[in-house]
């Protein structure tokens, strides 16, 4: 598990939208939906999220941003 402190400050106010909205659960097709995006835009972030993180999943980066009161 990355050990990097959160919020992590390379993230994006969209990228941060979106690591909140994870954090209940909320599918890609969803969050596309709920942020006025494409589910394709979605998973960019996603991925951008996750390198910028270091997590290996979205489990391990809501995981992460949970234990340190960030979602």
């Amino acid at each position: 598990m990355c050990t990097q402190q959160w919020p992590p400050s390379g993230l994006t106010r969209r990228e941060r939208e979106v690591v909140l909205l994870m954090g209940y659960g909320i599918s890609n097709k969803e969050i596309a939906r709920r942020l006025g995006l494409s589910a394709g835009t979605v998973k960019q972030h996603v991925h951008s999220i996750l390198v910028k993180t270091g997590a290996r999943s979205r489990f391990e980066l809501v995981a992460l941003a949970a234990g340190s009161n960030g979602v």
